[in-house]
């Protein structure tokens, strides 16, 4: 907004309380609905890690934005013909070595919250903190209807447990936990 101009709140101003919603509350008697923006702990900070669990991030691509994409049979064959750091779980070279796990590994992914477990790739890189997984998402799909999606990767959805926030709906799909173990063959 313009310096000069006011914002489009109640008092014109920017709000750390929403009276709409202090309204709201007031109506239905629900506490969690708090008309005072305030700090929540992530679900993921309420334990420690154990040795072989990590946090678990994702992200999106730039060729397979959402999930919308994932039957595309021109990405399908680029995703196929491509390297491991797309199709793969991104870890820490000093974790990577701790759990002996090398570049392109097959590694189980199980959540520490629902037990559901995926395999994938391992791409050992300095590019994550050393307790943290990353992963891009969009693969995985499981549906018999899907003619040309890559097959053979992983599935984020299947170790990313579902939870949502209660005010907002917004899913927390980055509140997980993952153990990981290589693939003995």
């Amino acid at each position: 907004m313009p310096y000069k101009k006011p914002l489009p709140t109640p008092t014109g101003r920017v709000e750390f309380f929403s009276f709409v919603l202090d309204a709201l509350a007031k109506k239905v008697k629900n506490a969690y609905w708090n008309a005072l923006i305030k700090w929540v702990p992530p679900k993921v900070s309420e334990r420690d890690l154990g040795n072989d669990e990590l946090y678990l991030i994702y992200s999106r691509c730039p060729f397979t934005t959402h999930s919308s994409t994932s039957d595309n049979p021109l990405l399908a064959k680029f995703i196929n013909d491509s390297d491991v750091f797309y199709k793969g779980v991104w870890i820490n070279s000093r974790r990577a070595e701790k759990l002996g796990i090398k570049y392109g590994d097959r590694v189980v992914l199980e959540s520490v919250y629902t037990g559901q477990t995926t395999e994938t790739i391992a791409f050992v890189t300095e590019l994550v903190r050393e307790d943290t997984l990353f992963m891009v998402s969009g693969f995985g799909q499981d549906s018999k209807k899907l003619t040309s999606a890559p097959k053979g990767l992983h599935g984020l959805m299947r170790v990313v447990p579902l939870q949502y926030d209660p005010l907002s709906g917004a899913t927390m799909n980055q509140e997980a936990i993952v153990r990981v173990k290589k693939v003995m063959l």
